[in-house]
């Protein structure tokens, strides 16, 4: 008989808990500077997409046990809901060193990127997994020397794995905030396949050259007291 571990985190839904918008925002500033006598300064543009804001901003909310905020329509510009999904979005990005991690898988061979994720990857996020704990993960996409393509790779969130120990084949099931209210979502993959032959299968069919956690860490107090109240058990 095979022997097949299941985890989900909690009753966890990306229908259920995930934002109902998707992460196709429109053309525009993500920050706006005011400074007294000069022009407005923009910098970025929301339309890049604030993935890793709202995988964070997600589990931010199913930690603390809060429905998000039910609304098909995308956060304006300026808004609060907006400010807290940039602001979560920089925390992500583990600056100054988020980016060039991101570089440097972007560089690398595909089999050096599958041993990483195979080797190091999976075990954290099932040891993060087994811990009842979402698992923010950075996504590569696409192999480049160019730093402009940066914004190619992509932020999602793990919250459940399905692993035949037998078969050694694994799903991840995942929230994407590419696509909202979809609760089949995984990747797929197998801990045998030691030489990446077949690598990752997205359910979507997107390009995944490999995966890696993103440390996570709660809002600070005062955006969590801004957007949760006062009291912040985080």
């Amino acid at each position: 008989m095979s022997e097949r571990v299941v985890v989900r985190v909690g009753d966890f839904l990306p229908s259920r808990h995930g934002f109902r918008f998707s992460n196709d925002f429109p053309c525009g500033p993500v920050v706006t500077l005011r400074l007294p006598g000069m022009p407005e300064l923009c910098f970025g543009d929301a339309s890049c997409g604030l993935c890793g804001g709202m995988s964070f901003a997600v589990r931010d909310y199913f930690v603390q046990g809060r429905p998000v905020p039910d609304s098909n329509e995308h956060p304006a510009p300026g808004s609060p809901l907006f400010k807290y999904l940039v602001r979560r979005l920089w925390d992500s990005f583990r600056l100054p060193g988020g980016p060039f991690r991101y570089y440097a898988w972007m560089r690398l061979p595909d089999v050096t990127i599958w041993q990483r994720t195979l080797n190091d990857s999976w075990p954290r996020v099932r040891r993060e997994l087994d811990r009842g704990r979402l698992a923010p993960l950075g996504m590569n996409r696409y192999r480049s020397r160019n730093p402009m393509h940066l914004g190619h790779n992509h932020q999602i969130l793990a919250y459940g794995y399905e692993w035949d120990r037998d078969s050694g084949d694994v799903l991840i099931r995942i929230y994407d905030p590419d696509y909202s209210n979809e609760d089949d979502l995984t990747f797929a993959f197998n801990v045998n396949d030691v030489e990446g032959k077949r690598g990752i299968v997205y359910s979507k069919g997107a390009t995944v050259r490999g995966f890696f956690t993103t440390p996570y860490k709660p809002p600070g107090f005062a955006w969590c007291s801004f957007l949760f109240g006062l009291h912040c058990p985080l």
